[in-house]
Order: structure tokens, then sequence, then C-alpha cells
């Protein structure tokens, strides 16, 4: 049967999934990372004190890495690198049995994200689009596209300016409130921070996809990593 090599493959372009799926999809890990590390931390420091809350706060780390070892289910490697980072922070703060260096430590790691974000506008690939292509699977047709490339530097600069924010909020909450004020407003301001990149993360990027000039023919739906 005969073939017409001029006749190109059919493209693929982005559909976007329903916005309660996304949410479905990104409220346990928000949960996981944030919330409950915060509150389990809060809630054994004001009744067994801070050994006692570093201690628990470590410990629900390690048993999310369990449980998906035991369930053999894939361990993330964000989860993994927040285990090995929280361990030393909290060998640190056991040593030193101070709860201001126990908090201090991340602020350096958000500062050197922001940094990593901001140094990766040079690459071939902005540290946006890295992450993206991580949790997303994206066909190929649109990051070839020049336009999504330029979305991508832009959300690399929404979130190198949203760790430099975090960072400095963090350091000032922590120099100026007390540990519990402290605890509160830091979870509030940072989810705050991450939503609002988040929100300008996605609107700058359907703007893009949205565009005829990123939008071949025939569509192909979005899959979610898991």
């Amino acid at each position: 049967m005969a073939t017409d090599d001029n006749v190109s493959p059919p493209q693929a372009r982005f559909v976007r999934p329903p916005v309660g799926e996304l949410l479905r999809h990104a409220a346990p890990h928000v949960a996981e990372a944030s919330l409950i590390p915060v509150a389990v931390f809060y809630a054994t420091l004001n009744t067994l004190g801070l050994h006692a809350a570093l201690v628990c706060t470590l410990g629900w780390s390690y048993a999310m890495v369990a449980r998906r070892l035991i369930g053999s289910e894939r361990v993330p490697g964000i989860l993994v690198l927040s285990a090995a980072a929280l361990t030393v922070r909290t060998a640190v703060a056991l040593a030193t049995s101070s709860a201001y260096i126990y908090f201090l430590q991340p602020t350096f790691t958000t500062a050197a994200l922001g940094c990593a974000f901001a140094a990766s506008l040079i690459c071939t690939q902005p540290l946006a689009q890295r992450l993206a292509v991580d949790f997303v699977a994206l066909p190929s047709e649109l990051l070839a596209q020049p336009r999504l490339r330029r979305c991508f530097v832009h959300i690399t600069v929404v979130w190198a300016l949203a760790q430099f924010a975090n960072a400095g909020v963090t350091v000032w909450l922590l120099s100026t409130q007390s540990l519990d004020t402290f605890l509160l407003a830091r979870t509030v301001v940072g989810l705050a921070v991450s939503a609002l990149a988040v929100a300008v993360s996605a609107a700058l990027f359907f703007e893009a996809v949205r565009r005829p000039a990123v939008r071949p023919a025939n569509a192909v739906p979005l899959a979610l990593a898991r």
C-alpha cells in the first residue's frame, strides 16, 4: 500500500483538564507536605515540648515514606528529598535545642531554590518547564513551540520571586514574632504566596496553549502524572 511521504504526522494539542481534577490531584500532596507536619509540630510542642515535636514531625515524614514502601507504591522523589532535609534539620535542632535554628534552616533552601529558578533562565529549558514535565504529561509538539517556552520563562520568573518572598517573610516573622504566631503566620503566608504563584502560572500557561500559534489540529487529553 503506497504512502504519501509529504503528509505530516498528526500533531497534538493541549486540552485543559477540569479544575476539580487538578485540585484533587494537588490537595493530598499539599496536606501531606505542609499542613499536617505543621499541625503535628504545633500539637506536640504544646503537650510534650520542643524535642518531642521535632522527633514526631520527623516521624511523620518517615511514616509517609514507609507507607508507600509497604504498599509497594512509588515513592515521589520530592518526598525522599523532604525526609532527608528534615533529618538534617532535626539533628541540628536537637543538638542546639533551638526552634529558631530549626525553622531558619529551610529559609536557606528556599532562597537557594529561588536562585536556581533565576539561574535556569539562561538554560535551554527553564526550571519551571523541567518540573512541569515531571508532573504533567505534555505533548512534545507543544513543548517545541517557541511561545510555550516563553511562557515557561515567565512562569520561572514567577516562582523565583515567590521563593524569595517566602524566604524574606519567613526570616522577618521568625525574628519578630512568637513561635505560635510564627507557625500560623508562616503557614498562611506560605500557602497564600504559593497559591498566587500557582494561579498566575496556570493563567500564563492556559493563555499560551489557548492561542492558535501553539494549537495544532488534533486533541490529545492531558494525563496527570501519577
